[in-house]
This record gives structure tokens, C-alpha cells and sequence, in this order.
């Protein structure tokens, strides 16, 4: 399953003719999964989305990641909030909204909100502006502790297709995060504003690998196998009591895995006194 983690929502959701043909395209590429991503940068922002009823819309179901549900090969739309985090913003956070958006993604500015965003923000992605030129290095020790956390980077593309400055500033950042990590946890993503800015997953790996100087494994892995982890970090986050429990009605339960749930007791059993393991009738009448 190929992912795009991130559809630029503020342009598209104007224009819902550029969205159908945008998701349209990605469905073509053979796309499962296609994230809308909104994007704030200060208290009031992530006030107006708090108080809008829509979003904070109670889920119906776990994600697919962590359900026991059966799998459905549809087309998924998904919503994502992405946070910009500068020197004065350091405190915003999704808080109460981290369970209407199905990922969490900072943007950090500065490298004093960059080593904020990796040590304590409870987030899947941490997405730099890798168009523009960064304020800042990124240290190998940064980033592991972001990879050690479960926490993946993001490279968007888009606006290196559109403009060459921002293409020529993006090459040089993957080198610095390349030298980094070796290029593991990279998550690739599109940033589209319109249906021509998407790429094939295969262009995408390609791109990752002859352009921005991404090792082959993680370039072919950027917009798979990295997503799905993104996803299911997500989930684990979002859906589970501390990673380790979630639930759901048996209603909803796939064939292949009620045969966990065992027999159910007879009323008999259920109006019992006690319920006896291990020993026969005979031997607690004795």
C-alpha cells in the first residue's frame, strides 16, 4: 500500500474539482491511502479548529492499523494537523484534537524548537522545510533520538518540482540528513496543491534516490513501508491505552480472528454460584 501523507488541504478543499482530480490521480498511481493536511501556526488557529464540531466528530472505529476488523482494500482519505513550531510557540500543541486527526506532524523554524519537537512533542512526523534554506544543522544526535522515539521526517517534493531554488535548497538539506541517518525514518510526501504535482510512487523512490541522494532501500521504502509505520505509530497513539490495549465491539470482528473469543458460556454457567476449574461435580460435592 503506497501512501501520500500530505495533500495541502488549505488549497484543495477550495477547490473541490482540483481535489477529485488530485485524489483521482493518486488512486491511478495505484495510492492507497491520501492524507488532507492542515496546517496552524498559533493559539487562535487551533482554537477555531477545536470549536469546529466536524473535526472534533467522534470515530465510529479504530484505525485499520490496530482493528481486528476485516481489511478493506478502499481508497482512504485521512486527515492530518501539522503544528509550525517556532522560538515563541514552543507550548502549542494538538492537545484535545490529537484524537480527531488521524496523524500529528510539527514543523519546526528554528533549531530551538527542532530540539523541542524531538524531545518532547508527541508526534508521528516531524516535517522540515527542506525548500528553503535551514537555520540550522541537523546533528546526528538529534535525529536519532527523534528515530528512537518512533518518530519519522518528511521530504516533500512539490515544491521542488515547481521551483529550482527550492530544489537546489532541498538537495543540500537531504544531503545533511542523509550523512545524519543514513537516510532511515524518511517518510516522502507530496505537498500538492493541484493534480500535476503528484508523482508516481516508483517516481517518487527515483527522485529520492538520484536527486536528493537517498540510499536505494530507504528511497524505495519512503513512500511504502515507512508510511505504513507512520500510520501504525499513529494508531498505536491514538487508539490504544499506552500501546498495549485497545477495543472493540466483537460485532465487528473478522471471521479469521473470532475464534479467539472461545465458546461463550451457557446461561446454565452464568446463573452458577461458582464456577469450579479443574475439578469434576462429584468431587466439590465430597
Amino acid at each position: 500500500m503506497f501512501c501520500d501523507l500530505n495533500l495541502n488541504a488549505a488549497h484543495l478543499q477550495s477547490d473541490k474539482a482540483e481535489l477529485a482530480a488530485t485524489i483521482e490521480t493518486l488512486r491511478k498511481f495505484g495510492y492507497g491511502v491520501a492524507a488532507l493536511n492542515t496546517v496552524v501556526s498559533n493559539k487562535a488557529a487551533l482554537a477555531k479548529l477545536a470549536s469546529d464540531p466536524e473535526i472534533r466528530r467522534k470515530r465510529d472505529s479504530l484505525a485499520p492499523e490496530v482493528s481486528q476488523a476485516a481489511p478493506s482494500s478502499e481508497f482512504r482519505i485521512i486527515k492530518r494537523l501539522t503544528i509550525i513550531l517556532n522560538d515563541s510557540s514552543l507550548q502549542l500543541s494538538a492537545g484535545a484534537l490529537s484524537s480527531a486527526f488521524d496523524v500529528l506532524a510539527v514543523a519546526p523554524t528554528t533549531e530551538k524548537a527542532f530540539q523541542h519537537a524531538v524531545l518532547h512533542s508527541e508526534v508521528d512526523i516531524i516535517s522540515l522545510d527542506l525548500g528553503t534554506k535551514l537555520p540550522f544543522y541537523i546533528k546526528k544526535t538529534t535525529v536519532n533520538t527523534a528515530i528512537q522515539r518512533g518518530i519519522y521526517f518528511e521530504l516533500c517534493y512539490a515544491q521542488s518540482i515547481r521551483d529550482a531554488t527550492a530544489r537546489k535548497n532541498a538537495i543540500a538539506n537531504m544531503q545533511q540528513y542523509v550523512r545524519a541517518t543514513g537516510g532511515k525514518n524518511l517518510v516522502i510526501s507530496s505537498d500538492a496543491i493541484k493534480a500535476l504535482d503528484v508523482r508516481s510512487p516508483h517516481d517518487v523512490a527515483n527522485v529520492a534516490r538520484v536527486v536528493f541522494g537517498v540510499p536505494d532501500r530507504y528511497a524505495r521504502e519512503a513512500a511504502r513501508a515507512a508510511c505504513r509505520a507512520v500510520l501504525f505509530h499513529a494508531a498505536t497513539r491514538r487508539d490504544t491505552m499506552k500501546g498495549l490495549v485497545s477495543a472493540e465491539p466483537v460485532s465487528v470482528l473478522s471471521d479469521a480472528v473470532k475464534w479467539k473469543l472461545g465458546d461463550a458460556p451457557t446461561e446454565e454457567e452464568m446463573n452458577a454460584d461458582f464456577v469450579a476449574f479443574g475439578a469434576d461435580a462429584s468431587d466439590m460435592d465430597e
